[in-house]
This record gives structure tokens, C-alpha cells and sequence, in this order.
């Protein structure tokens, strides 16, 4: 028998050649061991053929050893996986073999997506009971994304599927794991996530799914990063919502403001337990470094309606300005102490942070319309929001941003700040923070809201251009207030809450704690006489007394 000429015609794909070079009765045993120059047998070449009837032939007439491996460590079945070649050859290359050292063919099939090798794999190795596919649907959900592969894994006999979605591995369940690391695009992520949860919680049409808060809440915060699921939960309970004011909240938070939204759908969802139960989960996934997304999110919800040129491909400032206002109204109505608390830790940032201030700049020399109808419009609308949702006296925001920067030129964006201050400016007797004294923005804003004794004890002797008769006397009242009013606590009790035990109308309220926006003429007609003061101040050219 011609050896060199049964390889040429395996090497070739012949099989018409090969039958006729094989002669009946001769011995083979030479020829069955032999490899060429890269360790192939002929049994590599014969599944190389992509011939299902010429590796039959080889393998009957020769009888080559299906476990020999080549220079590279593959094996005829595991060449021929690797090659992609026909499922036949795939499954008569698996009946000569016992076991697989290394990646099994349906491995090669999950990883290549080849759905028809996986099916004919899966019914082979369901006939000799070996068939497992926990491992396989860790592949599939993670890092291919392939849904008909995911199906064909799912609906095998003996599956793993529910095993994989509710057994943790690691401290997460598969689902889990999915939800958290599946990185692919995020329509086949969707589809993927609602396959494996249908194992859980089944359902025959899924345009009548709505999840249920306790169920979801997990998977939403695990995929946050980097593909999240929320938009999706957001979605679909849009369908199902029938409150105008939280559906159109549904609608416009997704697109950039994921945790926003989530915060509406854990308030406003359905659930199967006590909602208190889900605090836990909220603390539990949401420790202080994950807690800062809510903020970016917020500050950038806050930047969108006070500057609209920093999102260009948003939406129009009117636009980002009343999602901001039905955001914080949303807020009144929050019921989670972690999201209050979060919430209320974002603003403070939002708020402290360089960026989040719009830095208009007024000149003594020029009355700035700019800054007037910054004013009268989206600024002070947005600070009002902002404090809604912080919920509490905003002392430490005003204290924060001086601290940071005490440009004269900041005193314009902390004044709406101040109505929402009880004890900064409010308590003639406070003793002005040490770190903050000689603080030329603070010096500033005590000269022009303080009361005259905080003047007179921190920054020098008033100025009467800037101090007029009539702030004089409403320090007076603000006095009568603080010391007379008893409340239920009187001695713990603040200014504010003091005041709001009067009966007097919302106006004179306001008058009274600086904060009616007719003060903001007051405030710019004085600004150029305070800046020539506290210039003089600065340098030390005061005609009289600084008293410390």
C-alpha cells in the first residue's frame, strides 16, 4: 500500500482516490500511528476534509487513534471544534472518545454561537446523562449575550437553568451576576434578563409583565454599571403607572439619570412586602462611594436648568428646569430614609461644588441685566428645588461654599441660599466660625444681612449707606423674636421654627428672615458701596476702628 499516496489523497479531501488506493485484507497498523511534520494524524487531515464520509472511511478502514494529540495539543475532535467544522463530524468524532481533556464541543459551540452544534451536542449528551449546562449559561449570559443559544441552553432536558438564577456562587446568584457584569449592548441584555427571570417568575406574555419592586431592586443597582437594567424597569412600569405627574417623571428621568428614576419607582412601585424591608438592601448595595452617583446625577440635573449650553444634546433649559421643579416636588413625598439621606448628601455636594455655581461676574462699573434675569428666572427656581429636596437649614452649604471661595463675586450666587440659613446671620450673639474669621465674603454678606451687633463684633462699625434705619428697626423685631417666642422647646428651638409659631403673614415672614426676593434689589443697589468698603477694610484705610 502506497502510504504517501493515502495521505496525499486524505490531505486532499479525496475520498474517490482513497478507495482506491485502500486494498482489502492488508494489514494498516503502520500507517494508523504515523504523524506528519505538526503531529497530525490522518485523522486531523480527515476532519480537516469537512467530509463526514471521508473521516468515517479513515477512521474504519485505519483505525487511528481519536485521543492523539498534534504538535499544538489538539486533538481531532478539538481541532475540528476549533475549525468549525460540520456538526456530523462534531458528533461521530465524540462517539469514538470517552472524555474531554480540555473544552468540550459544546464549549466550542457556546463560545462560537453555533446554535446547531449546541442542539445536536445537547441531544447526544442527554442520551448518555452527561449533559450540564450550569457553566455554559455563565458564558452565554455574560459574555456573549447570544439570546437563541440562551434558549436552546434553557430548554434542554435536565437544565441548570433555575439552578444557575438562584444558587449563589461568591455571594451572588447568577441572575445576579449577570445583572452586574453583562457588558454587551443593552436591547440583547434586556432580552437576556427577562429570559432568566421568567424562570423564576413565569409568564406566557411578557407585555403583560410588571415587577414588582423587592424583585427587581437587587438587579437594578448590580447593573448600574457598566449596562443598566433600570431604564427597562422604568419602562415598563410607565405602562402600568396611571398617576399623570409620576408617568411623565418616568418618562424624562431615564435618559441620563438612572438612580433619579429608580428613587421614583422604589417611592411609587408595586410591591410584595413591606417597603420598609427594602432599606436594607438600599444600605446594604449602596455604600458612600456608590452614593456619589446619585449626586453626579443630581448636580447635573441642577447644571442643565441654570446653564443649558453644558448639555447641548439635552434638553432645552425651560425643559430641564421644570423636570428639576417636578423632581423636587416628587421629592415631599419620599418615604425611605436612605433616600432622603442621599439625597439630601447630594445637594450639599451639588451645591459646594466649583462647577455646580454659575460664575456670572458683576461689575460695580455696570448694573448686569444678566445677572437680574439670572435672578428673576431659572437660578433662583433651581436653588428653591435644591433646598426642597435638602429638606433642612442650609448653614453648612453657605459656610462650605465661602470657605471654598471668597470672591466677591460669589456673594450673588449664596444670597437666595441665605432665607433657607437659621443661625448664620440670624443670631447676633453666634460667635462667627473661627476658620471662617477675616473671611472676605463672609465679612462681606455679615455687612450686608447681619444683624448691627454681628457687624460690630466681626467685621467693624457699619457702614450707614449700606445699613439703613429701616434694617435697623426689622433687627429689632428679629430680636423681640428670638427672645420672646416660647415654643414647645424654646431653648432648642431655632429662629425659623420660632418664627413659624407667630401668626403673621407669609410676607412679613419672609421680611424678616432676609430672604423676600425684594431684597435682591436692595442687595445689588449695595453691592459697589460694599465692595468700596470692604477694599478699605482689606487694606487697612478705614477712617475708624476695626473692632475683632
Amino acid at each position: 500500500m502506497d502510504h504517501s499516496a493515502i495521505w496525499s489523497a486524505v490531505k486532499a479531501g479525496d475520498i474517490d482516490t482513497l478507495r482506491g488506493l485502500i486494498l482489502p485484507g492488508e494489514r494498516v497498523v503502520s500507517i494508523r500511528k504515523q504523524v506528519d511534520e505538526n503531529g497530525w494524524t490522518l485523522l486531523h487531515h480527515a476532519a480537516m476534509s469537512r467530509n463526514l464520509e471521508l473521516v468515517k472511511l479513515v477512521t474504519e478502514f485505519f483505525h487511528p487513534d481519536p485521543d492523539v494529540e498534534n504538535n499544538d495539543g489538539m486533538t481531532p475532535l478539538a481541532l475540528a471544534c476549533q475549525e468549525q467544522c460540520p456538526v456530523g463530524i462534531i458528533i461521530f468524532l465524540m462517539e469514538s472518545i470517552n472524555a474531554f481533556d480540555g473544552p468540550s464541543p459544546l464549549e466550542y459551540a457556546v463560545l462560537q454561537n453555533r446554535v446547531d452544534l449546541a442542539k445536536a451536542v445537547i441531544a447526544y449528551e442527554t442520551k448518555r446523562k452527561a449533559f450540564s449546562s450550569a457553566s455554559l449559561l455563565y458564558t452565554v449570559t455574560i459574555r456573549t449575550g447570544d439570546l437563541e443559544m440562551l434558549q436552546c441552553l434553557l430548554d434542554a432536558p435536565e437544565s441548570a437553568g433555575k439552578a444557575f438564577v438562584t444558587e449563589k456562587n461568591d455571594d451572588l446568584t447568577g441572575l445576579e451576576d449577570f445583572a452586574q457584569n453583562a457588558s454587551y449592548e443593552v436591547g440583547k441584555k434586556v432580552a437576556c434578563f427577562k429570559m432568566l427571570f421568567n424562570l423564576l417568575h413565569p409568564i406566557t406574555d411578557e407585555a403583560s409583565r410588571r415587577y414588582n419592586v423587592n424583585e427587581i431592586l437587587t438587579m437594578a443597582l448590580l447593573s448600574f454599571v457598566p449596562v443598566s437594567l433600570i431604564p427597562h424597569f422604568i419602562e415598563t412600569e410607565q405602562k402600568w403607572e396611571e398617576r399623570a405627574p409620576i408617568r411623565s417623571l418616568y418618562e424624562r428621568l431615564p435618559h441620563g439619570f438612572d438612580l433619579l428614576a429608580l428613587t421614583v419607582l422604589c417611592e411609587c412601585g408595586p410591591v410584595t412586602v413591606e417597603r420598609e424591608q427594602l432599606e436594607p438592601i438600599l444600605e446594604e448595595m449602596c455604600p458612600k462611594q456608590f452614593q456619589r452617583f446619585w449626586y453626579v446625577q443630581l448636580e447635573e440635573m441642577f447644571l442643565n436648568a441654570i446653564k443649558p449650553e453644558l448639555n447641548e444634546a439635552g434638553p432645552s433649559q425651560p425643559e430641564a428646569l421644570q423636570l428639576l421643579e417636578d423632581y423636587a416636588q416628587f421629592t415631599r413625598t419620599i418615604t425611605f430614609g436612605f433616600f432622603r439621606t442621599v439625597l439630601r448628601d447630594s445637594v450639599q455636594g451639588a451645591l459646594c461644588e466649583p462647577r455646580s455655581m454659575p460664575m456670572y461676574q458683576w461689575r460695580p462699573d455696570q448694573r448686569s441685566v444678566l445677572d437680574m434675569e439670572l435672578y428673576s428666572s431659572s437660578y433662583l427656581r433651581a436653588i428653591e428645588c435644591m433646598m426642597t429636596m435638602y429638606n433642612q437649614p442650609a448653614d453648612s452649604i453657605v459656610e462650605a461654599v465661602i470657605a471654598r471661595d471668597d470672591r466677591h463675586m460669589r456673594a450673588i450666587l449664596i444670597f437666595p441660599l441665605l432665607r433657607y440659613c437659621t443661625t448664620l446671620l440670624m443670631r447676633p450673639d453666634e460667635v462667627i466660625l473661627v476658620h471662617l474669621r477675616g473671611n472676605r465674603l463672609l465679612n462681606w454678606v455679615v455687612h450686608l444681612f447681619g444683624p448691627w451687633k454681628a457687624i460690630l463684633r466681626h467685621v467693624g462699625k457699619p457702614v450707614l449707606e449700606v445699613f439703613s434705619l429701616k434694617r435697623f428697626a426689622r433687627d429689632v423685631v428679629r430680636e423681640a423674636v428670638w427672645q420672646g417666642v416660647k415654643g414647645v422647646r424654646a431653648a432648642k428651638s431655632s429662629f425659623l421654627d420660632r418664627l413659624k409659631s407667630l401668626d403673621v403673614p407669609r410676607e412679613l415672614n419672609d421680611y424678616l428672615r432676609y430672604c423676600d426676593y425684594s431684597s435682591t434689589k436692595y442687595f445689588l443697589e449695595h453691592m459697589d458701596a460694599a465692595t468700596r468698603w470692604l477694599q478699605a477694610f482689606e487694606h487697612g484705610t478705614l477712617p475708624y476702628p476695626v473692632r475683632r
